[in-house]
């Protein structure tokens, strides 16, 4: 054998360990992330709360039988229902909306129903609650969610499937709304805001309903916050009143904006 023979010969042979142990730290890798998957906590087998400003994003829940299973062999009854939602919502405290036992609820861009839930277990009293999304899929999860965990109250909750232009509630009949991570209205940072559905939500509200809305704080391409823009301006021209706006307490860095529907403006 001469001298070119022998190193590639060597080379063949390294190249073929190499693969060897690529393969193996993949199957391995492989294994270790199947073994994590059956031991995560409940809260990983949870879908993600999906908000309608996620529409575009989400079509349907991968796997919907497969969360509703593992939720099913999981949940017993009395557990804490926080721990079984991958949202940021769960870190909400339910009294800063401030909702009487007379009031109708809307929570628009509801996605998989965390806030819903909340409110259930928290036994925070209200006549009817709309949870309002346009994705089926993550409505049907919070149907199945609502009878499994049995949690008191949920009869007066009832699924809407809404429109990106439109969220189908009725004329003048909800005294609190709430959006969560939602950006109901905005359709990218690009485009202008969607203001048929911000009027057709004020429609849908009493004259002094009032309007809660949580949102991350979002930036511009030089890295400066404008929730005005992208929060305040679609709703003061729709005809709201703004009420507040400050931080809210949540694990991420959100902040609450507070709006009331006024008798005038725009219908």
């Amino acid at each position: 054998m001469d001298v070119r023979t022998f190193f590639a010969s060597k080379q063949i042979c390294s190249s073929k360990r190499n693969t060897v142990a690529v393969t193996v730290a993949l199957a391995a890798a492989l294994t270790a992330a199947a073994l994590w998957w059956q031991l995560t906590p409940e809260a990983d087998f949870i879908p993600p709360t999906i908000g309608a400003g996620e529409a575009q994003v989400y079509q349907t829940l991968p796997s919907l039988e497969k969360y509703k299973e593992a939720f099913r062999q999981r949940y017993r009854p009395g557990q804490d229902i926080r721990s079984y939602l991958a949202s940021d919502a769960r870190g909400v405290d339910p009294s800063i909306f401030d909702i009487k036992p007379h009031h109708v609820v809307a929570d628009v861009g509801c996605g998989t129903g965390a806030l819903v839930l909340i409110l259930l277990q928290e036994k925070v009293a209200f006549s009817k609650l709309y949870a309002v999304d346009t994705l089926s899929d993550p409505l049907k999860y919070l149907r199945f969610m609502l009878e499994h965990t049995a949690l008191p109250g949920r009869e007066k909750v009832h699924t809407v499937r809404s429109h990106s232009d439109d969220v189908r509630l009725p004329a003048g009949s909800l005294d609190r709304v709430i959006t969560i991570n939602t950006r109901l209205g905005m359709r990218s940072w690009e485009d202008a805001p969607n203001m048929k559905v911000v009027r057709t939500l004020r429609r849908a509200m009493k004259v002094g309903a009032v309007l809660h809305i949580l949102e991350p704080k979002m930036y511009d391409w030089e890295g400066k916050v404008f929730p005005s823009k992208w929060v305040k301006e679609p709703y003061l021209e729709a005809g709201f009143e703004l009420v507040s706006s400050k931080k809210a307490n949540l694990s991420r860095d959100y902040y609450h904006v507070v709006f009331r529907r006024t008798a005038s403006g725009e219908v």
